[in-house]
């Protein structure tokens, strides 16, 4: 009964750690260098769109279904105001 307990907590972690995180592997195979230089992560995953995983495809439409319908949001840094002119 110990073993038995054993190899099922040894199933469940892969299985909720690919749950926290869909996208992870798809990140780091296409988005290395990316993320690496601090880039929009967002972006390069675009660009593999027809590569990523199911799971990583399943979750970014559903962000971008949220996105829609709350508005779009910008991954572009908010320009900061000059405060040195006199």
């Amino acid at each position: 009964m110990k073993h038995l307990a054993i190899v099922l907590m040894a199933l469940l972690i892969p299985t909720a750690a690919m749950a926290k995180d869909e996208c992870n592997t798809d990140i780091e195979k296409f988005c290395k260098a990316v993320v690496d230089a601090k880039g929009d992560v967002g972006d390069c995953l675009d660009q593999h769109k027809t590569e990523l995983s199911a799971p990583c495809k399943t979750k970014r439409d559903k962000n971008s279904a949220k996105g829609k319908s709350k508005g779009t949001q910008s991954n572009a840094p908010t320009p900061k105001s000059d405060t040195t002119k006199p």
